[in-house]
């Protein structure tokens, strides 16, 4: 075999190798500029009904029209969070 050839099998392997580092860069490059445009916000309030309505207003003034509630807590005052995107 001439010098600086390589078996075809090391040629395969290394075909793999590069694949399996580019295939996940590659989902990840698509996924980012979703996430990257979801904001959250907080509300709190003396009700339920309150605090989403804050969130509901605060939605409003940034132009958005649909969130997602991802999180409410209860005791003293009513908490949520809220993913908004644009």
């Amino acid at each position: 075999m001439p010098a600086g050839c390589r078996p075809r099998a090391d040629f395969l392997s290394q075909d793999r190798m590069t694949m399996n580092k580019l295939i996940p860069l590659i989902v990840l490059s698509c996924l980012l500029p979703l996430a990257a445009n979801a904001r959250t916000i907080t509300a709190t309030g003396d009700t339920l009904d309150h605090a989403e309505s804050k969130i509901r207003q605060h939605a409003a003034r940034e132009g958005v029209t649909t969130y997602r509630i991802t999180e409410a807590r209860m005791g003293n005052k009513v908490h949520i969070t809220a993913k908004i995107a644009d």
